[in-house]
Parts: C-alpha cells; sequence; structure tokens
C-alpha cells in the first residue's frame, strides 16, 4: 500500500511539473516555370505573404518559418498550441497573355481547375509535430494555362511590367 501512495504522490507531483518546449514549422513553396510565358506568383499562408516574377523556364522560391515556445506539463501532456504553417491562397498571373488563377488552399477543391492546379502541386513533408519542414513545388507547364481566365486588370496591376515590353 505504500508504494502504491508513494507512486501516486510522485506521479501527481511530476504530472503538475511544468516545462518549456521549442516548436518550428516551415514552408517551402516554389514554382517551377517549364513554360515560354512570364508569370507572376503570390502566396499568402498563415504567416505572411510574399510574390515575384518567374521569367519562362526559371524558378522562384519562397521560405516561410515561425518558431515557438510553449509551456507543457512534464510528463508531455496535450500540446494544442502549435502554430502550422499552410497555405491560404495562392494567385498565378500568366503576364504574357494576361490570364491569372486563383486558388484557395490545399483543402478547397472547387471545381476541376483546382483539381488541376493541386494535381501540379508536388509536396514533402518532413520532421515531426513539434518540428515540421514541409515542401510544395508547383510546377507550371502549358498545361495549366487551360484553368486560367482573362484578367483585364493585370494592365494595372503591373503596369510596370507592360510598359517595359
Amino acid at each position: 500500500m505504500n508504494r502504491l501512495t508513494i507512486l501516486f504522490v510522485l506521479f501527481c507531483l511530476l504530472a503538475g511539473c511544468e516545462k518549456t518546449v521549442y516548436t518550428s514549422s516551415e514552408l517551402w513553396k516554389s514554382l517551377v516555370n517549364e513554360t515560354d510565358r512570364d508569370l507572376f506568383y503570390v502566396v499568402h499562408t498563415t504567416e505572411r505573404s510574399d510574390s515575384a516574377f518567374a521569367d519562362s523556364h526559371d524558378s522562384i522560391g519562397f521560405y516561410f518559418e515561425k518558431h515557438k515556445t510553449i509551456i507543457t506539463t512534464f510528463l508531455g501532456g496535450y500540446i494544442r498550441d502549435i502554430d502550422h504553417i499552410f497555405s491560404l491562397e495562392e494567385e498565378l498571373y500568366n503576364l504574357t497573355d494576361t490570364c491569372s488563377f486563383f486558388h484557395q488552399g490545399p483543402w478547397v477543391i472547387g471545381d476541376w481547375r483546382d483539381t488541376l492546379y493541386q494535381e501540379n502541386i508536388f509536396r514533402s513533408y518532413d520532421g515531426n509535430f513539434l518540428n515540421e519542414k514541409n515542401s510544395e513545388t508547383l510546377v507550371v507547364t502549358d498545361t495549366l494555362f487551360s484553368i486560367m481566365q482573362k484578367d483585364s486588370t493585370m494592365l494595372e496591376k503591373f503596369g510596370e511590367y507592360y510598359n517595359k515590353k
């Protein structure tokens, strides 16, 4: 009986102790342009937004990271305070043909255009729940242009680009 009481008291003491846990979330987003067209790529994530031009047969990439310190019980406990980075929205502009496509995150599949877009994203995951490293590469081929729609606002948005041409 004494052993059981001692183990119970020891368990309660350890369960009440806290420890600091460091978490990290990394996301590499890249675009590989396998076409003869100039593109502009915008990525909105839970952390921030970024954008860049991709010339024909060029590649671009973005790196998003978040580090956080959380407090958990010594025995582990339930960790619910971890921030993961993921895409909220992506915008792809075909500057050569003034067409665009907007995609609402990886979990929204609206129609055949979203499905085709998702099929051109190659993903890899590494790490663990506390320290994750994700990579997503959008490979743009001529096939992807079938989902794009004419966008007359691009002449205003990218006036500097079109004035140079």
